[in-house]
């Protein structure tokens, strides 16, 4: 069972990690990573260096997300040409599917 502090890193990673995806490391500001979080600059500091500790974070939340989805796509076919097209498929809509997800969470 995760700590109190373990769930607020985890909530600031999960959070930020689309931020980062979509605008960027230069683009996302401590302001807007508070905002997606709902902590204070004191709460994202307190758990965290810097803003380059979250987004290196941030990018390892993406990457194994993105890694975990890719690998259940491709299982769930048999042949090598249906995995090589699963791959294609994912690929093709990933970015369609994950800014729908993003801006879901944006009016929240």
């Amino acid at each position: 069972m995760l700590s109190k502090a373990e769930k607020t890193r985890q909530l600031i990673i999960e959070r930020s990690a689309p931020l980062f995806n979509k605008r960027g490391y230069a683009g996302t500001s401590m302001n807007d990573i508070m905002a997606a979080t709902g902590l204070t600059k004191g709460g994202l500091y307190g758990n965290f260096e810097s803003k380059d500790e979250i987004a290196a974070l941030a990018f390892e939340y993406s990457y194994n997300k993105l890694k975990t989805e890719l690998v259940s796509v491709i299982r769930q076919q048999q042949t090598s040409l249906e995995k090589l097209y699963a791959i294609l498929n994912f690929y093709r809509s990933y970015t369609i599917r994950h800014s729908f997800r993003f801006n879901q969470c944006a009016h929240h």
